[in-house]
């Protein structure tokens, strides 16, 4: 019983203890429209980040196959590479081999795929 005593009269002492800092309504909302602008510059940069990834951000994935924990972002793969995309990808490998995720089992996709589409058999024309 007197640990337990002990132990609220510690967390009382930590809470009520805190220094707590005043401010007037003027600089509350100086730094109020600050956070603001802060949380807008972050966002910005994020979706900066999202549209133009750099090289410096991409990943290399091994010929044989690479795992990815924490899982990457599709868009770090370098072109090229089958990958299992579950949003990201915790998996993937340059070359196509049995088109499946060794860990998961999901068909593999390809990015960037230089593949040439089967239009069948209609010669003649360009496209």
């Amino acid at each position: 019983m007197r640990k337990m005593v002990w132990l609220l009269f510690v967390l009382v002492v930590g809470v009520l203890g805190c220094e707590s800092k005043t401010t007037s309504p003027e600089e509350g909302k100086q730094t109020a429209a600050a956070t603001v602008d802060e949380a807008k510059d972050t966002s910005a940069n994020k979706e900066e980040a999202k549209e133009k990834p750099s090289d410096s951000n991409k990943v290399e994935v091994a010929k044989e196959g690479s795992k990815f924990d924490p899982p990457v972002a599709i868009d770090t793969l370098p072109d090229g590479a089958f990958y299992c995309n579950m949003g990201k990808s915790h998996y993937a490998r340059m070359e196509k081999g049995d088109n499946k995720c060794p860990l998961c089992g999901m068909a593999l996709e390809h990015k960037g795929s230089a593949v040439k589409e089967d239009h069948g058999d209609h010669e003649g024309h360009e496209h």
